[in-house]
Order: C-alpha cells, then structure tokens, then sequence
C-alpha cells in the first residue's frame, strides 16, 4: 500500500501568513480562530501516524 507522506495543507500556510500580517485587534479573533482550527487538524492528522504505524500492511 502506498502511504502520501503528510505535508502540511496549503491553507494552513496561507492562514499562518495571513495570521503574522495582522495587527493585534481584537476584530481579527474570527481569523485567528479558524488559523487555530486548520493547525489542530492538521496536529491531528499528524498524530494519528504513530499509532497507524503498528498495523499490519
């Protein structure tokens, strides 16, 4: 079986940027927020390697 090697998504990247750009206003908590959203996902997703890892092909 053919296993992609996880990268981190594309808009993860952007929202990072984006995140950096901005000033600290509290205006901007909705971008934050979904920045933190696509970061867990993708922490997730990350994460569950380890434990598939002990499966048998």
């Amino acid at each position: 079986m053919y296993v992609k090697p996880i990268q981190v998504p594309f808009h993860v990247l952007q929202y990072e940027a984006l995140v950096r750009r901005l000033n600290p206003c509290a205006a901007h908590e909705d971008i934050r927020s979904l920045y933190k959203r696509a970061i867990a996902g993708y922490r997730g997703e990350r994460s569950m390697s380890y434990p598939l890892c002990y499966l048998p092909e």
